[in-house]
C-alpha cells in the first residue's frame, strides 16, 4: 500500500518527463524508502502506552543519510 502511494506521488510529480527518465526516479525513489527501529527509555512518557520497541518507515533526504519520518508504533516484539 505505502509503495502504490509513493508510486502515485511520484508519478503526478514527474508527469512531464520522459519515460527513461521516470523510470530511474521511481527506483532511486523507492531505494529511499528506509524502514526505522527505534529503542526508547522505559520511563519515556510513551514507553507504557507505545512500549519501549519502535518501528516505522521514513525517506533519507540527502546525501548525509539525514531520514525525514513522521512516527513510530509499537514493534511486533515489543513486550
Amino acid at each position: 500500500m505505502k509503495r502504490g502511494c509513493l508510486s502515485l506521488i511520484f508519478c503526478l510529480l514527474t508527469a512531464l518527463a520522459g519515460p527513461a527518465c521516470f523510470a530511474q526516479g521511481l527506483e532511486d525513489a523507492l531505494k529511499a524508502v528506509v524502514k526505522i527501529r527505534s529503542l526508547v527509555p522505559k520511563d519515556a512518557l510513551t514507553a507504557e502506552t507505545l512500549g519501549t520497541e519502535r518501528e516505522g518507515s521514513g525517506v533519507v533526504i540527502d546525501s548525509k543519510g539525514h531520514i525525514l519520518t513522521i512516527g513510530y508504533s509499537r514493534s511486533a516484539t515489543s513486550s
